[in-house]
């Protein structure tokens, strides 16, 4: 006999991978042309709230992202792992917050990097060096990362830059 609850971890499982794959699709099509906080209402409202509870630790979610995104060529960046990761994991009933920082090299050229915290613990986006990062963009909502664009210009440039 079939056990329900490990039918139903398999089925959501299934289900994230398949909606991952597609996010990370067209997330990456649309960083190149549209501002970060409109990718990022777009994505919530194209992933409404699933059941009632989690289904999946956000931990599982993240590696499931993140396996999709290495699997599918020029698709897997920093950044479209973040949205994808966050939008998911706000649908399975996590917190969520999605962290975008840069780091200055001695010498040469800053780079930027994507990382997305559920709980105070990095879901996606984890790097050796991390703690270098200094973060430009915090945000829950779209508000926060608006505020941010409207007091940078040119600020969702930098941002649809991250690799």
């Amino acid at each position: 006999m079939i056990d329900a609850s490990r039918l139903g971890r398999w089925w959501a499982t299934v289900e994230i991978f398949v909606i991952a794959a597609v996010l990370l699709i067209l997330v990456r099509l649309a960083i190149r042309r549209t501002p970060l906080p409109e990718i990022r209402s777009r994505i919530a409202a194209r992933t409404p709230r699933g059941a009632t509870r989690a289904r999946l630790p956000a931990s599982e979610i993240g590696r499931l992202v993140s396996a999709v995104g290495r699997r599918l060529p020029g698709i897997g960046t920093c950044l479209t792992h973040a949205l994808v990761t966050e939008a998911l994991l706000r649908r399975e009933h996590h917190a969520a917050q999605l962290v975008v920082g840069i780091k200055r090299g001695h010498g040469s050229r800053p780079s930027a990097h994507a990382w997305v915290t559920s709980d105070d613990v990095v879901v996606v986006g984890a790097a050796a060096d991390l703690g270098r990062f200094t973060p430009l963009a915090v945000g829950r909502d779209s508000s926060t990362l608006r505020s941010f664009a409207a007091n940078n210009p040119r600020s969702d440039d930098r941002i649809a830059n991250i690799s």
